[in-house]
């Protein structure tokens, strides 16, 4: 699933290519991702709207129009879109194409998701958003600081690595960069959250901000299907240390090798030697 880094990234691309640009009509290809409207209502809801802005709140993409209506979309696991300029639908379609928002000028900006579990939801002005609720502050927040996150997480008995994968307590970390990150600062993923001192909770910000900020330099973490607007890959997966690293000396101390785990149904990869327990 594309994290932080990855969303960023695209957040950037689409306002590179859409911004300003007018939707003259959208094709629902698969109705699956509409989570608040129906095909109909959707089709309403974009028809003659004009991209104002397109940025991201933790994993989300929130698109802006200049009536101020909001799109928002999760790309979940395989979620991807694609820009075409001018486009030919003979040449074009692709069968997981599953929304298609035809574009003046010949243009089209497509949403690609094999396994069809990215979803879309339409707000209309002054209307209360519900995906604000589910997701906490952001990691390069200058209200976020050390003492808020020993506070919020001093009576969570849960894993660390768990813990950083709540999208409420920080967004927009996954699985990726939380190994990376408890990597860095020499923290055990098993380690209970509420047992971190206020030193541990400054590494944890600090990495945290160093990582992801490096991460997006990069354009994120191509691994299996992540891909950029224009099908660029990111880079990032040449600096990872511990994450898929199975088996492999780790690249800190050099005399140990990368184990992996399961928490909570996901892989976590870490130096036991770096990380110790």
């Amino acid at each position: 699933m594309p994290e932080l880094p990855e969303v960023e990234t695209i957040a950037r691309d689409l306002n590179q290519f859409l911004r300003g640009k007018v939707v003259q009509n959208v094709n629902v290809l698969h109705t699956k991702p509409l989570s608040n409207c129906n095909e109909s209502e959707f089709i309403q809801f974009c028809q003659q709207e004009k991209f104002k802005n397109i940025t991201r709140a933790g994993k989300y993409l929130f698109f802006e129009f200049e009536s101020e209506k909001k799109m928002i979309l999760h790309l979940r696991m395989t979620g991807k879109f694609q820009f075409f300029s001018p486009y030919d639908p003979e040449v074009n379609f692709e069968k997981h194409q599953r929304l298609l928002f035809l574009l003046k000028n010949q243009e089209a900006l497509a949403f690609h998701d094999v396994r069809i579990f990215g979803t879309v939801s339409i707000y209309y002005p002054h209307t209360n958003i519900l995906e604000y609720k589910k997701i906490g502050p952001e990691p390069f927040s200058s209200e976020l600081n050390p003492a808020i996150l020993k506070e919020q997480a001093k009576n969570r008995k849960v894993p660390i690595k768990n813990l950083l994968l709540d999208q409420k307590f920080i967004a927009g970390i996954g699985n990726i960069y939380a190994c990376e990150i408890l990597h860095a600062i020499g923290i055990h993923p098993a380690k209970p959250s509420s047992s971190l001192n206020l030193e541990e909770w400054q590494k944890v910000l600090t990495k945290t901000r160093e990582i992801l900020k490096e991460a997006i330099r990069a354009r994120g973490t191509t691994i299996n299907d992540y891909r950029g607007l224009a099908e660029k890959k990111g880079s990032y997966q040449k600096h990872l240390k511990v994450y898929n690293q199975e088996n492999q000396s780790c690249p800190t101390c050099k005399t140990t090798k990368i184990i992996r785990i399961k928490q909570a149904q996901r892989s976590t990869f870490f130096c036991p030697a770096c990380q110790p327990e």
